[in-house]
């Protein structure tokens, strides 16, 4: 089964709402069957542009590009797909915010291009360029998401539309791309506007894309984002999440209130109490996503093999690169061989699949890698360059190992907490990881203690990956490590006394700096850069105490020795 498929089943799993905005839609029953063929008009023929009109339409003039919006529904319906159907039409003024709010909830957004105005001519697209620009900007509020949209239009000209988009999107700083492959426009990997022509009536031979088939084409659309198999991996799970959440919530009744009082009480009310309400619902969460059939369908050995050959889809070797003391090296691996490497581990690569590896032509003179370069270098594999190769690990691992950092849009209105796990950084660029304990940081005198970071050498493993924005790129990384006896240089800074009508500290985001900042209290001012997932943040105090708790005492030279 290839990769497609997975990513369909994930769209299948995931895509539940679609919003079809149009100006013309209709119960299905307008007939084009008497409608007959334009002729070129002559001296004898007078008459022959007039057009016949329907009974259905009682006298009004036929829509050039109606909506079929009865056979829409019952589509999605069987994809299994909620789809409602917007007509703009003499409320085009207050529309736009409409859709936008929707749009925030809706999977799918199909909208009309020319949008006939109650008092006027169509708009050649105005509107839905307009809408598509309001959606994108919600969207960045809260740190952008995946958003498929799709033109779908009797207008012939899909170059047109793909233009006037991309010129009016620029106007807004979203600069998309086309891929002529592909037959869409692309921003950022993550939003993607395709067109897709109406299917208006018999006399177009069978062009275009009828409302029975447009949930279908627009799930394999969607199915487009879903471009890794993490990606299918996270579709599928909040698909799920989706499906249990009536169970979820059946679980929890008004009859939980009165032990979770008994437990506020014992903890006077103070902010671990209130987190723990939300930490109860997503234990829940979890535990009904291990029982479902996730990893099995979407991380399976033959859903990672679908992912690789899609790498390289014309059966060329990868090109595995690592360093040695000669130099760099490059020894060929055929797509076998990445199978066993990805799926069973270095050892899990037979002796014989290795000679077979070793005997391609370009091999010929280099010896097959060793499991420390194998483990170390392997991501090199997947990428042209080993810049490339080392930015998606620093990625990863930022991904992995922090809760929420500065690229967040969402904390300019919800700011986040300093707290154990806090990566500060000071005006002299020095760079500070907050160790205080979490019960003492909703309550006491305010005081943090916090041991130095350096910027990790070359080469060297970084224990923490934060970001560090100067520009409008998000590849600024940072790698960290903790120094040798870094509890030698720790410091306690003071951010002003806690208290039970203010129980932490608030890290605000600064318009003008555009930083997120937090001052102390002898008018130092610290940058927030991230806040470390609980459990890694634990690590990290782990390692420092075991530094600071070294067993080392004197004793007989001779007999130590």
């Amino acid at each position: 089964m290839a990769f497609s498929n997975d990513q369909l089943a994930a769209a299948h799993a995931f895509a539940q709402t679609m919003i079809v905005f149009d100006d013309q839609p209709s119960d299905g029953k307008i007939n084009f069957s008497n409608v007959e063929k334009l002729s070129k008009p002559s001296r004898g023929n007078q008459t022959s542009s007039t057009l016949p009109v329907s009974e259905d339409t009682e006298s009004a003039p036929l829509p050039s590009h109606p909506l079929n919006a009865r056979a829409l529904v019952q589509a999605a319906i069987k994809s299994g797909i909620i789809c409602s159907v917007v007509n703009p039409t003499g409320d085009e003024d207050n529309v736009v915010e409409g859709v936008v709010m929707a749009a925030r909830r809706a999977d799918i957004i199909s909208l009309d291009w020319n949008i006939q105005s109650s008092s006027g001519p169509s708009d050649n697209g105005k509107l839905a360029t307009e809408i598509i620009a309001r959606i994108l900007e919600k969207d960045l509020e809260i740190g952008s998401r995946l958003r498929l949209i799709a033109i779908y239009s009797g207008e012939v000209s899909s170059e047109k539309i793909y233009n006037s988009i991309k010129t009016a999107l620029a106007k807004k700083s979203f600069i998309f791309t086309y891929s002529l492959d592909d037959n869409a426009l692309t921003y950022k990997k993550n939003v993607r506007i395709v067109f897709k022509k109406k299917k208006t009536n018999s006399r177009e031979d069978g062009l275009g894309v009828s409302e029975e088939n447009l949930p279908k084409e627009l799930l394999e659309e969607f199915s487009k984002l879903s471009s890794g198999l993490l990606t299918n991996v996270a579709l599928a799970t909040i698909a799920q999440l989706r499906d249990t959440t009536h169970h979820i919530l059946s679980k929890f009744t008004s009859d939980m209130d009165a032990p979770y009082f008994h437990h506020h009480s014992k903890l006077k009310g103070n902010e671990s109490s209130k987190d723990y309400a939300v930490s109860i619902i997503l234990s829940a969460l979890k535990a009904e996503i291990e029982k479902s059939k996730v990893t099995e369908t979407y991380t399976s050995e033959e859903a990672i093999k679908n992912r690789i050959d899609l790498y390289k889809s014309n059966n060329s070797t990868f090109k595995f690169t690592y360093e040695s003391k000669k130099g760099q090296k490059v020894f060929n691996l055929r797509k076998e061989d990445i199978y066993d490497i990805v799926i069973k581990g270095y050892d899990g690569w037979s002796e014989e699949s290795r000679k077979e590896a070793k005997s391609i032509k370009d091999n010929t003179n280099n010896s097959i890698p060793s499991k420390g370069d194998v483990e170390k270098n392997l991501t090199n594999t997947f990428h042209d360059n080993s810049t490339d190769a080392s930015n998606s690990m620093k990625k990863f691992m930022l991904i992995t190992s922090t809760q929420s950092t500065e690229l967040s849009e969402i904390h300019k209105k919800t700011p986040p907490r300093l707290g154990l796990g806090s990566v500060l950084q000071n005006s002299d660029s020095e760079y500070y990881l907050c160790l205080q304990a979490t019960c003492d940081t909703v309550r006491g005198d305010g005081y943090f203690f916090f041991i130095p970071l350096d910027i990790a050498e070359k080469n060297a493993v970084a224990q923490i990956i934060t970001p560090n924005v100067t520009s409008d790129s998000d590849d600024n990384l940072i790698e960290l490590v903790i120094p040798k006896r870094c509890y030698t240089k720790s410091l306690s800074i003071p951010f002003g006394a806690i208290t039970k009508e203010k129980p932490y500290i608030d890290v605000i985001y600064n318009q003008s700096s555009k930083k997120y900042l937090i001052k102390a209290e002898d008018g130092k001012e610290y940058r927030w850069l991230a806040n470390l997932k609980y459990k890694k943040a634990l690590q990290l105090a782990q390692l420092v105490s075991h530094e600071l708790a070294r067993v080392g005492y004197d004793q007989f030279e001779p007999f130590r020795e």
